[in-house]
């Protein structure tokens, strides 16, 4: 089927299908979109070739590809399973969650319908950015139909880039190895500059917060408020990942083993540990890798910041990250894991990478320092607090509940101010790097 003649389907008209269905709409027959709130889909007003659908079934019952963009996440699934029972003879039904393996469950149920094939989709950006130039991961389905190539042609026709997994094990394995190194690592630190008095009104233009040179330390921060930010616009997207991906506690525990074997060594004043253990790592990561994220880091910050000066922080929390991933193993390098390849985890990435580099010994001399190990407390406690409840046997919702509360209770601590400035320059600086 030519794509001019391709129907598509969003149920769910949140950030991502808001951000998407212009660039798809150009290109195809029509896009539909429904919601459940009335709200969302008042931004379907003027964009051109999209029609709004009172009902997610009307979606479905119309389209030749219909994609469930819905949150929260732990309830993509009920939808996708009410959306087959409508769904258009012969279509295609994708999703676009984070987390894949509960919808590949709902794929493969004995009642989806024997003429309905699936892609499970992961567009690999947030909702601030637009597809082109952007990963989008897809995992076809046993069930083979033309329209996933239809798909597949859609992504690149919008300047997107396609790659494949196996299967849906496979995506969630590899992206808890990217995300719950980042996401619960930026998190504690946002609860650690909190807990140590760093933020507050006053704390809008860097400089009042010392960190106006150094790149490592301005972006630590920049993304840690950044994540924050985001979950006070959409609470339903963080915790569900940290709860409903199967992989998410064996990395974890992982993490945390890993910090505790770093915090050990600082409070013991054991820099001949810390030395050999990020030798090691550094070695893992490479120094190839190492010197080109110093540089690209560089570019990236137009001479507004430096990697330069020493400003007497340990960088205890990336360099923690980098031992994190050296445990994992190649699954978890930046170089080798497909996920680093979205613009907000290769900013993550090159900041670790970085750490590693020419302000090493600097880190390590400045983790045995009283204040400074002071600081690297608050970040260490963060972590546990967040981290050891997604380790139980806590069943995913009561996870979910509990992260989503910690999460809460941090971003409307920070003021609105610092979380809007950190959200525009991170994006900004995001942005740079997709050009």
């Amino acid at each position: 089927m030519e794509l001019s003649d391709l129907t598509l389907g969003f149920i769910g008209f949140g950030g991502m299908a808001q951000k998407d269905a212009p660039h798809y709409a150009k290109h195809v027959k029509r896009v539909l979109v429904s919601d459940i709130n009335p709200e969302q889909l008042k931004k379907a007003a003027g964009m051109p070739n999209v029609e709004v659908r009172e009902t997610n079934a009307a979606v479905a019952r119309e389209a030749d590809i219909w994609i469930v963009a819905t949150t929260p996440i732990s309830e993509v699934d009920r939808v996708f399973t009410n959306a087959l029972q409508s769904a258009k003879l012969g279509s295609l039904a994708v999703d676009y969650t984070s987390v894949k393996s509960h919808v590949e469950r709902a794929a493969k149920a004995p009642t989806t319908p024997e003429d309905i094939s699936y892609t499970l989709m992961h567009p690999m950006r947030g909702p601030t950015l637009a597809p082109e130039r952007q990963t989008h991961v897809l995992i076809h389905g046993e069930r083979k139909s033309p329209l996933q190539q239809s798909l597949e042609r859609l992504v690149m026709a919008v300047g997107g880039r396609v790659v494949f997994l196996d299967s849906a094990e496979q995506h969630d394995r590899i992206v808890s190895r990217v995300q719950s190194s980042t996401h619960f690592t930026y998190f504690a630190l946002a609860q650690a500059y909190l807990a140590a008095g760093l933020v507050s009104e006053k704390s809008l233009d860097m400089p009042s917060m010392g960190y106006e040179r150094n790149t490592l330390d301005h972006l630590k921060l920049l993304l840690s408020m950044r994540l924050c930010s985001q979950h006070k616009n959409n609470r339903n997207i963080y915790p569900a990942i940290a709860a409903l991906n199967p992989f998410v506690p064996n990395d974890l525990d992982i993490i945390l083993r890993t910090g505790n074997d770093i915090m050990t060594a600082a409070n013991e004043n054991n820099a001949p540990y810390l030395r050999d253990a990020f030798g090691e790592v550094r070695d893992f990561l490479g120094h190839g890798n190492i010197k080109e994220a110093e540089g690209e880091l560089e570019e990236l910050m137009q001479g507004e910041f430096t990697l330069a000066d020493d400003t007497g922080d340990s960088n205890i929390s990336l360099l923690h990250v980098g031992t994190a991933w050296a445990a994992m193993g190649d699954e978890a390098h930046p170089a080798k894991n497909m996920i680093f390849a979205s613009p907000p985890y290769k900013i993550m990435a090159l900041a670790t990478l970085a750490s590693f580099g020419k302000g090493l010994d600097a880190s390590i001399r400045n983790a045995l320092k009283p204040a400074v190990r002071s600081r690297d407390l608050h970040y260490w406690l963060a972590l546990q607090r967040t981290s050891v409840p997604l380790i139980t046997s806590l069943p995913p919702k009561g996870k979910e509940e509990f992260y989503s509360q910690i999460l809460t209770d941090t971003a409307t601590a920070i003021p609105q101010n610092v979380l809007d400035y950190s959200a525009r320059r991170s994006n900004e600086i995001i942005e740079r790097m997709k050009s």
